[in-house]
């Protein structure tokens, strides 16, 4: 789980531009390796103690922004046309039965695109 949530943000920073390259980014993250397993090892507890009645719900790239089910993490965009989601910024809260206590926030591609001047979907 370590190295998937490593990859992960590795792949998020060369994204943002931050890296030019993923091994440069990798050689970066080989310091912050124990940090990465404590960051695990704290989800699984999350995971455990949330038990069988409750879900975390992150939102995947790509799917497309439904205010029913998600709340856009810069509030005050106009949203004109489809909106697709970039990344999860805040995990949401379901219980199992369906209801969503807590919606996830996410950042949509055009707020990347504004901030950074980044758009790797055209």
């Amino acid at each position: 789980m370590r190295s998937f949530l490593q990859n992960n943000l590795v792949d998020a920073l060369i994204v943002a531009g931050w890296y030019d390259s993923q091994l440069a980014a990798q050689e970066t993250f080989a310091s912050f390796r124990e940090r990465l397993a404590q960051i695990v090892k704290l989800a699984l507890r999350l995971n455990s103690a949330m038990g069988e009645d409750w879900e975390a719900i992150v939102i995947y790239p790509d799917e497309c922004f439904e205010t029913e089910f998600m709340e856009n993490a810069y509030d005050g965009e106009d949203l004109d046309d489809v909106e697709y989601v970039v990344c999860t910024t805040g995990i949401g809260l379901k219980l199992v039965t369906g209801e969503t206590v807590i919606k996830p926030q996410v950042i949509l591609r055009t707020t990347l695109h504004e901030e950074t001047g980044y758009d790797a979907f055209e």
